[in-house]
């Protein structure tokens, strides 16, 4: 997992200002599948992600799938084992306000599927010190 890591941070960082929410969200969920053992390699490509030039513009148009896979991403990746978030400095914490940004309006629509909606619930619950706003939540009930 090291090596691609290592290699996805300069990547990421090189072509961090073409990158969709899709792209953004099918990266972290890549790291968040090989990031069993994470090291400073794993860190720097995953906060290179978070570092995404106007990524709250970016997640704020980001399809609802994009949305709940990031979140998915990022609580797996950082979730610590007393139920909050080990942000190691990188930003997720940011990534994370940033989705919940996105994601309230279309859960307050009712446009979420049952999977996003579940997805989301589970992000925020697992990191549940840095849960988002209560709207989000009150919409995802």
């Amino acid at each position: 997992a090291a090596p691609v890591a290592r290699a996805l941070e300069p990547a990421v960082a090189q072509c961090a200002s073409s990158l969709a929410a899709r792209d953004v969200a099918t990266i972290a969920w890549a790291l968040a599948a090989i990031g069993r053992g994470r090291d400073e390699a794993f860190d720097g490509a995953f906060g290179a992600l978070a570092r995404v030039p106007d990524l709250g513009g970016r997640i704020g148009v980001a399809e609802p799938r994009a949305l709940a896979n990031l979140a998915w991403a990022a609580a797996d990746a950082y979730a610590d084992d007393s139920g909050g978030l080990e942000d190691r400095g990188i930003g997720v914490a940011r990534l994370l306000a940033a989705v919940a940004a996105a994601s309230t309006p279309l859960a307050e629509a009712g446009a979420l599927k049952p999977r996003e909606v579940a997805a989301l619930a589970r992000a925020f619950a697992k990191t549940r010190a840095a849960a988002p706003a209560p709207r989000l939540v009150a919409a995802l009930t």
